[in-house]
Parts: structure tokens; sequence; C-alpha cells
């Protein structure tokens, strides 16, 4: 597992996660940060924190977070460990994905069209939406 010492740099943070990363592979674990936290010793809190603008070291972590971030969403789209429905729930909640749901619309101003046309001309135009 991570050593016991604090992340003092980024570049420290992102050497560990990367051992996490060969962890997770070699015992097929799936890759989060509950379980990157647990690894690097350093509570989650502390892990949040780094992405915080008000924080002393946001600057200096930042990328590194953003990375790490970045890291684990591809670990998880291309992780076959874990069930489809397992990596779209995770997906969903720590990376905001969601269903994309495709809505036409019809013309707003239909109702003052649809009075000066035949009712044959009606059909054809909402055929025409289809």
């Amino acid at each position: 597992m991570g050593d016991n010492t604090n992340r003092k740099t980024p570049e420290e943070l992102w050497k560990n996660f990367l051992n996490y990363l060969d962890y997770c592979r070699l015992e097929r674990k799936f890759p989060n940060i509950a379980g990157f936290t647990i690894y690097a010793n350093m509570g989650r809190s502390t892990f949040y924190n780094y992405m915080e603008e008000g924080n002393s070291n946001y600057l200096a972590f930042v990328d590194t977070i953003k990375r790490i971030n970045q890291h684990l969403e591809d670990e998880c789209i291309n992780n076959h460990f874990t069930s489809p429905a397992e990596r779209i729930f995770y997906l969903k909640n720590k990376f905001n994905y969601a269903d994309k749901q495709e809505v036409k619309t019809v013309n707003t101003n239909i109702n003052n069209e649809v009075k000066n046309m035949t009712d044959e001309e009606i059909i054809n135009e909402l055929a025409s939406y289809k």
C-alpha cells in the first residue's frame, strides 16, 4: 500500500496516485477517490481541500487533482472489473454524466399559422415533424 508520509508536493501526490492505479490493476479493484485516499493514508477531506480556491495549496495542486480526476474518469470508462451499471452510476455521480435525451419541438407560432390552414395542410405539416 501507499506510504505513510503526508503529500507535501503535487509530484508526490501524483506518484502515489500512479502507484495506486498499479495496485488497483493488480488487485482488480475499481480505482476511486475513497480508495486512493486510503491507499495514500490521507483524509478524503484533505484531497478535496486541494481543490478549493481559498486553500493556500490550491494553485500548487489544482492541475494534479484535475489529472487525477481525469485518470479516474478514464479508468471508470475502460474498467472491465465492474458491471456497466456500476460504471454508469459512478460516472453520473462523480463526473456529472447524464443520459442524453433529444427533443424536437414544433414551431411555437403554430397556433397563429394553423388558423389559416386547411385540415389537409395541417396534417401534412404535422407529418413533416416525424
